[in-house]
């Protein structure tokens, strides 16, 4: 695959997110005001500070080793980066679970997010984890296509698992969280993909 044809799939589903997020946000501030998104904003960024507590590292462990082993040696490096991702990543959403009774009796902000989106949410970042490290090795492989296609499977599916909660079930602010959720187990399920 040419450098042009490989840079076009990369730049590709960057381009097409930012239409559908161009698309849905009028949808959804239609119905979902400050608060809502201010809520998902929080337990988003939570949810990404854990996505790199468990993927820490995983990259350069990736890039440094990945494309100079066999067969059985890239197995290892997948196994060992992916269960160490998975760990990290549960543990820190038990510890946030687990505290979230606390840091809701202390800080008013945290009384406003309900331990179940917090769920959804952490549940989307373990779901995601797999990805992260498939990225990586998508790339270093030169299969740029196959990332093209999950990430826009992902932003199609998140949309509309998004509009549908919201609009269909109206569901508010847990549409959200069911898009990104959604999004999570498309990346999970385009992980195991690429490692069958």
């Amino acid at each position: 695959m040419s450098v042009l044809k490989r840079f076009s799939f990369f730049i590709l589903p960057p381009i097409f997110q930012g239409v559908l997020s161009l698309i849905i946000l009028p949808l959804t501030t239609n119905i979902l005001g400050p608060r809502e998104y201010g809520i998902f904003a929080f337990a988003s960024s939570l949810a990404a500070f854990g996505t790199v507590i468990a993927s820490m590292g995983a990259s350069y462990v990736t890039a440094a080793h990945y494309q100079i082993s066999d067969v059985s040696e890239r197995k290892h490096i997948v196994m060992s980066v992916l269960f160490t991702g998975f760990f990290l990543s549960i543990v820190f959403s038990v510890v946030i679970l687990l505290l979230w009774p606390f840091f809701a009796s202390h800080w008013a902000v945290f009384r406003e997010v309900s331990r179940r989106i917090v769920f959804i949410s952490l549940s989307s970042m373990v779901l995601g984890i797999p990805w992260i490290f498939v990225t990586d090795m998508l790339m270093l492989e030169g299969k740029a296509s196959r990332f093209a296609y999950v990430q826009i499977a992902q932003s199609v599916a998140s949309f509309l698992a998004t509009i549908g909660a919201l609009y269909l079930f109206h569901l508010d602010i847990f549409s959200l969280f069911i898009g990104q959720f959604v999004a999570g187990f498309i990346a999970a399920m385009g992980s195991i993909k690429t490692f069958l």
